[in-house]
């Protein structure tokens, strides 16, 4: 089963992880993209929604997330 690493950024910086699964993905993406408009929202380092974020601040996640990426092993449900 592939997890997924979900990252929601909101516009203060904090950061928000999450391990979906391949089943959940999609249902998680519209949930996000709906219920949290304003915050930016990244797939395995791709950015799905740049939210309150700047291009540069989106481009500066975006290559930090391609540098490290993060490796998640297991689902993390209930998401936040």
């Amino acid at each position: 089963m592939t997890i997924h690493h979900t990252m929601g950024v909101y516009a203060n910086g904090d950061r928000v992880h999450n391990g979906v699964p391949s089943a959940n993905l999609a249902e998680h993406r519209a949930q996000n993209l709906f219920c949290r408009p304003g915050r930016a929202f990244f797939i395995d380092g791709v950015c799905h929604n740049q939210g309150y974020l700047s291009q540069n601040d989106v481009a500066a996640i975006t290559a930090e997330l391609a540098a490290t990426p993060m490796v998640m092993h297991k689902d993390t449900a209930p998401y936040r």
